[in-house]
């Protein structure tokens, strides 16, 4: 069986129960995801059972609209089935794998109805799915134990022996989506916590605008452009995650991580990162953004210590 979907690293993330789902009913199959380099990134962190493809490594052309090249006419000739996740139903790529899977074929709209969760809807495509969010299985992702290590002994050399920090993500994909960086520095300010600061290619001003902002007597450690599996280690070692929107905030709840993630403009009854320990907190009231209030009521409620149900 073979799932197409390419996307960010939360679309990504965010299709693992619908592997889930399959897996169960077909523990001996070969379960293949192709998607975007985020797939590829996570590998290291995705449960044995799933084989992890580029996209654009085995279907070169196919940004084109060609499908020549590559190896994705092999993948395909050998899959007993395949799910392709898309927004453009009658393109050429889709008349390709129509034509080089030997079994079905199931073409599948990419973006949820409203108000029905997108981990709900990718699932749905293999499976009647109750409305019920306990009745979905949560995306899985483990961080290698050897890179746990690593991380830790990092951490200690930064905040000191055994000193769990928040893990703080002010970036996003898109501006629109970021809770303004100022409120997450009132936010660690108020919380008195030590900060390992996120930062991503594109969260440059965010990070810096924190920086100047947060009180200095805030201890502040950036972990900047770090690889996947790395950065997985590293939100596995914190005690707590905050973040906006965003894929990292969909990993740190895929990896048990107690979560924070902070909405404006987007429905967290549609995006809300799935995860056994998630506060997903929207505005209230006529307000564009939550207050820090009600973003500092549930970080006051990470553990200190090493946070129960991470997964090994």
């Amino acid at each position: 069986m073979t799932i197409v979907r390419t996307g960010g690293l939360g679309d990504t993330i965010l299709v693992l129960p619908t592997f889930e789902i399959l897996r169960a009913a077909y523990p001996a199959a070969t379960l293949t995801l192709v998607g975007s380099a985020w797939a590829e990134a996570l590998q290291p962190l995705v449960p044995c059972g799933v084989r992890v493809l580029q996209f654009d490594r085995v279907f070169p052309a196919a940004h084109r609209g060609g499908s020549e090249g590559g190896s994705g006419t092999d993948v395909l000739a050998a899959a007993s089935a395949v799910i392709v996740y898309t927004a453009t139903p009658e393109s050429d790529f889709v008349a390709h794998v129509r034509c080089a899977c030997p079994g079905p074929v199931l073409v599948w709209p990419v973006a949820p109805a409203e108000g029905v969760h997108a981990a709900r809807h990718l699932a749905s495509a293999v499976a009647s799915v109750p409305s019920d969010p306990d009745a979905l299985p949560m995306p899985t992702l483990r961080s290698p134990r050897g890179l746990r290590f690593r991380s830790r002994w990092w951490l200690d050399r930064q905040f000191g022996r055994g000193v769990r920090p928040v893990a703080v993500h002010p970036g996003a994909g898109g501006r629109r989506k970021c809770w303004p960086a100022r409120r997450y520095a009132d936010l660690a300010t108020r919380l008195d916590a030590p900060v390992l600061l996120v930062e991503g290619p594109a969260d440059g001003d965010a990070c810096r605008e924190f920086v100047q902002v947060v009180d200095p007597a805030v201890p502040v450690v950036r972990a900047a452009s770090e690889s996947l599996p790395r950065l997985a280690a590293l939100l596995v070692e914190s005690r707590g995650y905050v973040g906006n929107d965003s894929g990292v905030s969909h990993l740190a709840a895929a990896l048990g991580v107690p979560t924070i993630a902070v909405f404006g403009p987007t429905d967290p009854a549609v995006w809300a990162p799935p995860g056994p320990d998630v506060y997903a907190i929207a505005p209230r009231g006529d307000g564009p953004w939550p207050t820090v209030d009600d973003v500092l009521i549930a970080a006051r409620k990470f553990p200190n210590d090493r946070p129960p149900g991470i997964r090994a």
